[in-house]
């Protein structure tokens, strides 16, 4: 592109320099603090370097770190960073220093970030579980999550606990760091304190506005003197509890932020949603909408502009996803910075993408974030570590191989073309590979693709489809589409490698036929048995079909049914566009044994296509993988379309009067009448076929994805990248 042109081009407001206080972030995206469990002894190890190494070589213009706990009777997770002792210091250093060596290794990166350390203590929202003790908070108002009842902290505790926060702030100085952030918002002891839901004191720490307000307005004065002048002093602050009740409301917001600028010290606020009520709605992923919490933002900003004009900036933050919403969110005035974290959890390039557009020099497209969070909401028990579901690099950068141009990458054949075989073939273009991808379907995008199209909650799903298509046409990958392989093909010997990845189907073989014998109960028509083993007239289900219909219920095309005029089929089934049975036939029931994803999918497909739904399981809850995955909102979303609930029961007998479930402990039946369609939802097996055949006749070959074990859509990705990064 000519300078003219260039001259000619709109300057883009995220890459414009956002003043925080006495220092100055380069642009005014912001990788804001998250969970990572990645901290070795509670401190930042090789993980945490990798990690936000790759975000500051992106281009971010502020990072804030993981919560640095500031008090050792706080414990909120295994592998929180202790801010307390005086070991973070040289781990905080050696973070710095590393940060600011990868922006000069990349001369495209511009300048380096501004490094903020978020302070924080978890407060009632701690369950005290590895302390074995209850934890502190202002009042003795149980957790909702953990039931716990805290301790009500005495003065002297107060008063400790602002020590912690001064003394963490004075050990981020003494490591290099620019500045702090103070956590009053979601899990935070100062929310905790604002909120008249959590605060029911009535000392000098509780009961009118200016009380609840002490706690956080002593912590800012004790930090600023523990900084000094030229630091950064952010505070993260909730704009809505969501509890009309008793909780913190915008306008709350607005005052607390007004009473804080006023009082001096404080650089920037940031503004995010929810409470201990809501923290799946501070975490929210898909369908929630896009800047979801951006207009609580705008209203602290009319506030604080009133009491001290632009001098304090504002950031939004909540699924703020993509450089448009972004835009957006400035244009309307919401805002002067926006928190971009999941963004650039899955591009860290994002910010320098975004420059060299502006420069007129070609750019990638961006990896989208595809909002599940089970790989981002990482917060419990189990230690999950932190990931992205489109970007296998995502917390794995220390871990995984760096992707580099090889001299001599031999061909490579991948057959499969949904979300694991698009990520195979396309790290191994970027790695110089000449690669073709063969898919049976009609188009590129497999599982993602029917998810978007058949889900209305999973919408998202499309924009991965579109960036892996944009990615294979911008790497020249060839690709045929329409093709199915046999596996002794002797054109396949022209590749060196050749990776399978053509997914899952549903495996039905412990649902006996009930139109012929069973190999371990009796069947009939009028009143079947569920067996464990295969009828002889049961066909094993290749790609997901249903059981074989009755003798007096002929079979519509596409799949099998049940004689007593029913029909069983999976969640695959119903992704795959199968035909169904019209909705006014009767309800449909969803009998989940996976306790996971595929069940949430086929009752929200089911209800987009009119049906009523009822779910049933053994299990002791409905949707326990939902729950541990962090995706509440489902039963909100389906709850109130009339979605029947029932745990505690097994699939025991089709009969004509309907499907027949019994108690798993005192065995009483419960049976489901009107049922026109049964759902299986259930773990899937391998569709690895291919690779015994072509293992055959060719030496190197390979399954990744779900053919390799299926498993969630991340996962699925992350194997194929693995595989793709083998020598």
């Amino acid at each position: 592109m000519k300078s003219a042109d260039r001259d000619r081009l709109p300057a883009d407001p995220l890459l414009a320099p956002l003043r925080l206080g006495r220092r100055e972030a380069p642009n005014r995206i912001v990788f804001g603090a998250h969970l990572t469990n990645f901290a070795a002894g509670n401190s930042f190890g090789a993980r945490h370097l990798a990690f936000y190494a790759a975000r500051a070589a992106g281009g971010a213009g502020v990072i804030v770190t993981e919560a640095l706990t500031v008090h050792p009777l706080d414990w909120p997770y295994e592998h929180v960073p202790f801010g307390y002792t005086d070991g973070i210091v040289p781990a905080l250093a050696r973070l710095v220093e590393t940060l600011r060596r990868a922006v000069l290794e990349r001369a495209t990166s511009g300048a380096p970030p501004l490094v903020l350390a978020q302070l924080n203590h978890t407060g009632g929202q701690c369950a005290g579980r590895l302390l074995r003790q209850s934890p502190w908070a202002p009042s003795a108002v149980a957790d909702v999550a953990s039931r716990r009842m805290p301790r009500v902290m005495e003065p002297e505790q107060i008063a400790a606990v602002q020590r912690g926060f001064a003394g963490t702030a004075a050990r981020v100085m003494a490591a290099g760091l620019d500045g702090v952030e103070l956590n009053a918002g979601q899990h935070s002891l100062l929310r905790q304190f604002l909120s008249p839901l959590t605060n029911q004191r009535d000392d000098d720490h509780g009961g009118s506005p200016e009380n609840r307000l002490r706690l956080l307005a002593d912590v800012v004065a004790d930090v600023r003197a523990a900084l000094g002048a030229d630091a950064v002093l952010g505070v993260k602050l909730c704009g809505d509890e969501l509890a009309p009740w008793g909780g913190l409301t915008p306008e709350d917001a607005g005052r607390i932020a007004r009473a804080l600028v006023e009082r001096g010290g404080v650089d920037y606020l940031s503004v995010e949603i929810g409470g201990p009520y809501s923290a799946h709605v501070t975490a929210a992923g898909m369908p929630t909408p896009e800047a979801h919490a951006a207009h609580l933002a705008g209203t602290v900003r009319v506030m604080v502009r009133q009491a001290v004009g632009g001098r304090v900036p504002v950031l939004a933050e909540g699924r703020i996803l993509s450089a448009a919403t972004a835009r957006a969110v400035l244009a309307a005035g919401q805002a002067d910075g926006v928190v971009m974290t999941h963004a650039l959890l899955a591009e860290p390039d994002l910010p320098a993408l975004l420059a060299a557009q502006q420069a007129g020099r070609d750019a990638a497209p961006a990896r989208p974030h595809i909002g599940m969070a089970r790989y981002y909401a990482v917060r419990g028990d189990w230690n999950r570590p932190l990931g992205d579901l489109a970007n296998p690099r995502a917390g794995r950068e220390a871990l995984l191989p760096p992707v580099v141009q090889r001299e001599r990458a031999a061909p490579v054949l991948v057959i499969g073309g949904g979300p694991a075989g698009c990520e195979a073939a396309i790290t191994l273009a970027r790695q110089g590979a000449a690669v073709r991808i063969v898919e049976a379907g009609e188009a590129l995008g497999g599982l993602a693709e029917a998810l978007a199209r058949t889900v209305p909650s999973r919408a998202e799903f499309a924009r991965l489809v579109e960036y892996h298509r944009a990615m294979v046409a911008r790497l020249g990958i060839a690709f045929q589409l329409g093709r199915r392989i046999a596996g002794h093909e002797p054109w396949m010997a022209d590749f060196a490698r050749i990776l399978v990845a053509t997914g899952a189907r549903a495996a039905l073989e412990g649902f006996a036929a009930l139109d012929g014998p069973a190999t371990s109960a009796a069947t009939s028509p009028s009143g079947g048995e569920i067996g464990q083993g295969r009828g002889p007239s049961s066909p094993t289900p290749q790609g997901g079909g249903g059981l074989g219909w009755g003798p007096s219920t002929p079979s519509p095309q596409g799949g099998g049914g049940l004689g007593w005029g029913g029909r069983i089929i999976t969640p695959r089934d119903l992704l795959a566009g199968t035909p169904l049975p019209a909705p006014a036939r009767g309800a449909a029931l969803v009998y989940d044994e996976e306790r996971g994803h595929r069940m949430g999918n086929a009752v929200e497909a089911l209800l987009a296509r009119g049906w009523r739904v009822d779910v049933a399981t053994d299990d002791f809850q409905v949707g326990r993988g939902l729950v541990e995955g962090g995706e509440l909102d489902w039963f909100n979303r389906v709850g109130g379309q009339g979605v029947g609930w029932h745990p505690r029961l097994r699939l025991k007998a089709l009969r004509p009067e309907g499907v027949v479930c019994a108690d798993r402990f005192s065995g009483a039946e419960r049976i489901f009448p009107g049922v026109a369609l049964l759902v299986i939802a259930r773990h899937e097996v391998p569709e690895d076929g291919l690779v015994e055949a072509i293992g055959a006749h060719h030496p190197r070959v390979e399954a990744v994805g779900d053919a390799l074990a299926p498993r969630l859509m991340g996962e699925a990705i992350l194997t194929a990248h693995q595989a793709a990064l083998a020598e």
